[in-house]
């Protein structure tokens, strides 16, 4: 494990460092994968699958389990089994708490090299025992978000109409580089995918052309037109709405007005309970929520009685169902519930 140990100590890229795992042969039997950027581990355990399971026995040879009452004797027990024909038996495991997990460290001590037993998580705790264990027998990696230059190669990737320094605008706008926002890799291949079907006929796309599909900006839009609403400027409101519904084509916009929808749906579930909490002098710390989110309810909900943002929210639960129920055209519903509140 001479390589191993030498990439293990040395922070780098995981496209070089999955990359160079596979390349040298030297693939640990454990590896744990964890990060912010779950768009790039999805892609590291799937590569890593793809190196040493033979695709016609992959039914037998892989097993993920994501079920959160896995234990850590159903994991133990399915990498004590034999591949069938692959060079190894694959067990990924996504998401589950093991809590101190002292069985599953004293386990990997010992893991046959025959199975690769791949965690997945957002965070991990490096002064548990597992972390640690992972650490001296195979390979533990943090995938944050990608530095400017692999990030601007990534998206060239899928579009090569794009210029560097727009690409990088739009993501450092977007909030793919801030911590505090939830706009990630998947955020940003779906604005890019959705910008060149858009401007398919353009030459180069532009930051501004980037700008006009950004779901970033769809979330923005929604916490301007609640506080535009709320303010009384309706004008506003309408102006917003019906400015994420025109860069879609026709038969896109029920999707689209649905997701607004949603959007402004969870914005005003935050907003109501900041309120609540902080009228019941409650710790608003203990609420789930992304900062930057959590601060835009903050400052939206602070002029707003609790009657008024109920009232606002039970309107926009209804509104999903006169869309679907066929009751009401869904442009008309959103314009309605605007109006009224």
């Amino acid at each position: 494990m001479a390589v191993l140990g030498e990439m293990a100590q040395v922070k780098e890229h995981p496209y070089k460092l999955i990359n160079r795992i596979i390349q040298s042969g030297d693939i640990p039997s454990v590896i744990l994968l964890y990060g912010s950027e779950r768009f790039m581990i999805e892609w590291a355990w799937k590569k890593l699958k793809a190196a040493v399971v033979n695709p016609a026995t992959e039914a037998m040879d892989l097993t993920v389990l994501s079920e959160p009452d896995t234990t850590q004797s159903d994991v133990i027990a399915l990498c004590e089994t034999v591949p069938f024909m692959s060079e190894r038996k694959v067990v990924v495991v996504k998401d589950v708490d093991f809590g101190a997990a002292e069985e599953l460290a004293d386990y990997i001590k010992s893991i046959p090299d025959t199975t690769l037993l791949i965690l997945v998580m957002d965070k991990a705790d490096k002064r548990r025992l597992l972390y640690k264990e992972i650490e001296k027998k195979g390979l533990a990696y943090d995938f944050t978000a990608l530095d400017e230059g692999t990030l601007a190669a990534w998206a060239r990737k899928r579009c090569p109409k794009i210029a560097k320094n727009d690409l990088l605008s739009f993501a450092t706008g977007a909030g793919y580089f801030d911590k505090e926002r939830e706009y990630n890799l998947y955020n940003l291949e779906n604005d890019i995918l959705k910008a060149a079907a858009l401007y398919s006929d353009k030459e180069v796309i532009s930051y501004e052309d980037l700008l006009e599909v950004s779901s970033a900006r769809e979330e923005d839009n929604a916490f301007k037109l609640l506080d535009a609403a709320f303010s009384g400027n309706k004008g506003e409101a309408l102006r917003l709405l019906h400015n994420s519904i025109a860069i879609e084509q026709p038969s896109k916009q029920i999707g689209v007005i649905l997701r607004f929808h949603g959007l402004l749906c969870s914005q005003l579930e935050i907003m109501l309970e900041a309120r609540q909490r902080k009228e019941a002098g409650k710790s608003l710390s203990e609420m789930k929520i992304n900062p930057y989110r959590l601060n835009k309810a903050i400052d939206a909900s602070a002029r707003l009685s609790t009657a008024r943002l109920k009232a606002a929210l039970s309107g926009c639960y209804r509104i999903e169902s006169d869309i679907k129920g066929g009751k009401m055209d869904a442009r008309l519903a959103m314009e309605l519930f605007i109006a009224k509140i």
